[in-house]
């Protein structure tokens, strides 16, 4: 496998996988979701485990408390 190739390919993945990291801190910042700071440093420190990604997307697509 050619190393050019492959970085690209490393780099395309980061690229992809950045964004679907921290989805779930980006959508509680546009719902101007009141735990939004802490729902990125859960994002931040659980997000690797796809049980922390789910939880933290879940509770950043509940509806807010009036």
């Amino acid at each position: 496998m050619d190393t050019q190739f492959y970085g690209l390919t490393i780099l395309a993945a980061v690229s992809l996988a950045f964004p679907i990291y921290f989805l779930p801190a980006y959508i509680a910042a546009k719902r101007q979701h009141p735990d939004r700071k802490k729902l990125l440093l859960w994002n931040l420190l659980t997000g690797w485990t796809l049980v922390g990604w789910i939880a933290v997307f879940i509770l950043a697509v509940q509806k807010k408390e009036s």
